[in-house]
């Protein structure tokens, strides 16, 4: 069974002035929260218009920027390579220049090299032929040698041995031969071709006919 709470005039007149009293704080209070509110609004709608500038100065380059930018990137690759390209190409070319007279040069070497090879094997052969000759002639002179001294030995065998006459201290006995008169030998006839004379004659006749002829012939013997 339930109770009913008695309620006095008093309680109702309490309630009463609670809600009057209770009723201005709740306007003040829906006040505040409008008001509130609408600064929350307010702040918003400022943050709202002051954020397109912002992203209108930290916007990023649109696709049409950042293709142009490549495009600009690859032809200026492009053209550096085609000078790099042209540098090699000149590289290139002297290296086979120089390729090129390397071989040239690797030919003639390679003549010079044959030929001093066979002149190498000529001189080669000439130094076998010298040797050869040499020997030849040392053998030759070792039997001329040998020749020479039997030719010495055979000529001191056959000489005869020199005798020396014995030396005698007697003298010799003059025999009445050995003091005849020798012989007056005749004067030769000695030509002379630029002289017209008759042949020398002996002269005849007595002492004193020759003393005259001999007087008058000194003129002609002098």
């Amino acid at each position: 069974m339930s109770t009913k709470k008695k309620v006095g005039i008093s309680d109702l007149l309490r309630d009463e002035v609670q809600k009057e009293t209770e009723a201005p704080a709740k306007n003040d209070a829906t006040e505040q929260t409008i008001e509130v509110k609408a600064e929350t609004v307010a702040e918003s709608v400022s943050k709202a218009s002051i954020r397109p500038e912002l992203n209108a100065v930290a916007k990023p380059p649109s696709l049409d920027d950042r293709t142009k930018a490549k495009v600009f990137d690859l032809e200026l690759s492009l053209t550096q390579s085609r000078q790099r390209e042209t540098e090699l190409s000149q590289t290139i070319a002297d290296l086979q220049k120089d390729l090129k007279f390397s071989h040239t040069n690797i030919e003639l070497l390679q003549k010079s090299l044959a030929a001093i090879e066979s002149l190498k094997n000529e001189l080669d052969q000439q130094l076998v032929e010298v040797k050869r000759d040499n020997l030849r002639l040392a053998e030759a002179n070792i039997q001329l040698s040998e020749q020479i001294k039997t030719l010495e030995s055979t000529k001191e065998l056959a000489q005869p041995p020199i005798v020396e006459p014995p030396i005698s201290s007697q003298l010799v006995s003059q025999s009445p031969q050995n003091n005849r008169a020798t012989p007056r030998k005749q004067p030769v006839e000695q030509p002379y071709p630029h002289r017209d004379r008759n042949p020398y004659a002996r002269p005849t006749g007595s002492n004193e006919q020759l003393q005259r002829i001999n007087n008058k012939n000194i003129g002609w013997m002098d």
